[in-house]
């Protein structure tokens, strides 16, 4: 079938969608085209994948902080988010005054030994390179955790340039002995580097490596042996303990692995099992996005799962192009699901609040009652030495002092200070209602967001 005989659905009827889905400034599966630039890719690769080990962030941390920062910057409190604007210009050249764009500069954050002094934060256009080197990380150490963080490459467009840009500038008197080194690892990485810091705002979300693993496409599984114990990491086609294996041979053999399957197994690893992935990558951005700008977050997904259908076989892809749709399609039914899902949540949580609340205020109205009475019996019998309890005793806390309670009694014994009493009491078991509520509802979304 012709790439020319493109159907695109309504909902996403343009000629953007159409360059997004025929591959336009498309990357290939392993290193680069004859476009280099960041510029000229950013359009139709619009992702970035981080591959770091997570440290807990600042109970005061704001999105629009940086989220990661170059090494040359680390230490340096005095940078703020806005020192970093003034130092970037707006062009979106990589030739451009005040960002870090020589040779030099790229030298200084491929050379591990000059790494403390390098401005720039490494991206990468590969999620297959991502899972790749998460994997490798998290077999070598164990220890520590290992995610994978997903950015919004045009939200940092302007600081950026692939790392191939700044190392084709040297001269060849000018290149370090590990020049061709680099060149080949920025190549296969498909390298981006950004200056300065990526915000909070530009990521997505970040997944744990151990959490990608089981939703990844058949062509990148084995199955597993009868006799064998199964387990995340000898399921994975490739071998993870070889030292060092190249990233070239992983590509190979994915899609060696790819090609052997049906085309039924194809289908399916290029669309359902696509969509998949795409939604475990984006799953917290997509539920905190969905209920605000549905189609939005619909056409951002399914751009991510249009990405990783093509990449084991890029070519079969643009041959059925009824690809776009189906992923299109599966992304929206899920997208009504999830919006669904949280509505039926929410309408669920506000009749739990008022639930709650009511019997807080049926609370208060016997206590206020109850109060009212046993005032009204002090003042008739005050000689008899009777004792008001106290709002503390309601909440079964140990007894204050006695001459305490006598206070508190005849403070309480008129209506006015029953009446505060009231208030206080609502307002303090609504608060810490309110403040439970408030927490519940963004703890789940925070961690949804890092991990």
């Amino acid at each position: 079938m012709s790439p020319s005989a493109v159907v695109v659905s309504p909902s996403t009827d343009s000629k953007e969608s159409a360059k997004f889905q025929l591959g336009f400034s498309a990357l290939p599966q392993y290193g680069f085209g004859p476009d280099l630039t960041f510029d000229s890719l950013v359009e139709h690769n619009p992702f970035l994948f981080r591959v770091y080990t997570p440290k807990p962030l600042s109970p005061f941390f704001d999105s629009s902080e940086p989220f990661f920062i170059g090494q040359k910057f680390k230490n340096n409190y005095r940078y703020t988010v806005q020192d970093f604007q003034a130092l970037a210009p707006s062009s979106a050249t990589p030739d451009r005054p005040g960002m870090a764009n020589s040779y030099e500069d790229v030298a200084n954050h491929m050379d591990w030994t000059k790494k403390s002094s390098s401005p720039f934060v490494t991206t990468s256009f590969s999620f297959a390179w991502a899972i790749w080197e998460a994997t490798r990380r998290y077999k070598g150490n164990v220890k520590h955790d290992v995610e994978i963080a997903v950015i919004d490459a045009r939200a940092i467009a302007g600081r950026a340039v692939t790392a191939l840009e700044l190392l084709r500038k040297a001269s060849p008197q000018e290149r370090h002995p590990d020049h061709w080194k680099w060149y080949r690892f920025a190549t296969e990485a498909q390298d981006v580097l950004v200056y300065g810091y990526v915000p909070g705002t530009a990521v997505l979300a970040s997944i744990p490596i151990l959490s990608i693993i089981p939703k990844l496409p058949s062509y990148f599984l084995n199955p597993i042996p009868d006799d064998q114990k199964p387990t995340l990491f000898n399921s994975l086609t490739w071998d993870v303990t070889q030292q060092r294996p190249g990233f070239q041979q992983f590509c190979q053999q994915m899609s060696e692995q790819f090609l052997r399957e049906s085309a039924e197994v194809r289908l399916r690893d290029t669309t359902a099992s696509a969509v998949r992935l795409a939604m475990c990558l984006l799953r917290p951005w997509f539920q905190k996005h969905s209920m605000k700008d549905f189609q939005g977050s619909v056409h951002r997904v399914s751009e991510l799962a249009y990405i990783i259908a093509r990449w084991p076989g890029q070519w079969w892809v643009r041959e059925h192009t009824e690809i776009w749709d189906l992923i299109q399609s599966m992304v929206h039914v899920i997208g009504e699901e999830v919006r669904d899902a949280q509505r039926v949540h929410a309408l669920t949580e506000v009749t739990r609040l008022q639930d709650v609340v009511s019997e807080l205020q049926l609370l208060t109205d016997e206590y206020v009652s109850g109060h009212s009475r046993s005032g009204s019996s002090a003042d008739s019998s005050s000689d008899e030495g009777d004792v008001l309890p106290s709002p503390r005793a309601l909440l079964a806390l140990p007894a204050p002092p006695r001459d305490t309670h006598l206070n508190l009694s005849t403070e309480l014994s008129s209506p006015s200070k029953v009446e505060t009493a009231s208030c206080v009491l609502t307002s303090f078991f609504f608060g810490a209602f309110a403040a439970i509520f408030v927490m519940n509802s963004q703890t789940p979304r925070l961690a949804n967001h890092f991990t």
